[in-house]
């Protein structure tokens, strides 16, 4: 649940970079289900990171806080960004690929490298984003 948390949040914080037929979801409470964990976790979507969202174009790149990400696509059902950290902790290069399924049910699957501390790990990640409520409960973390 941490290494979701991490990706969610960093999704989110570089996903300031989209277009009018850039990934059209809905603001409001989302669940998170990770394949494979026991538990799901609540993220509050802003009206403003829709319109962020909506502004980004494929191609667009943006640096911040050591992390350097890349839109490589971006349409109302699909948004696909490459993500790569080098910080003191040690290195991320995250593949992120995000279909919008209907409304109310967004996949994402993510491919993440990590190189911390000497040790390296691989993994891939597939989480099923369902639509709770337009209101964001106290629950629901902040994407940021």
């Amino acid at each position: 649940m941490k290494n979701l948390a991490l990706i969610a949040i960093s999704l989110f914080t570089m996903a300031g970079i989209q277009s009018a037929s850039a990934l059209d979801i809905q603001p409001g409470e989302w669940s998170m289900q990770v394949t494979g964990q026991p538990k799901s976790g609540l993220i509050c979507v802003t009206p403003a990171m829709v319109k962020q969202y909506k502004l980004t174009t494929a191609g667009q790149e943006q640096s911040k806080d050591g992390c350097h990400s890349k839109i490589l696509e971006n349409t109302d059902t699909k948004l696909v960004t490459d993500l790569k950290c080098e910080k003191p902790e040690g290195k991320i290069d995250t593949h992120i690929v995000v279909v919008k399924k209907s409304d109310t049910e967004v996949i994402t699957t993510t491919n993440l490298n990590i190189d911390a501390s000497g040790k390296k790990v691989s993994t891939d990640m597939t989480s099923v984003q369902t639509f709770v409520s337009k209101d964001c409960s106290a629950a629901a973390v902040p994407a940021k």
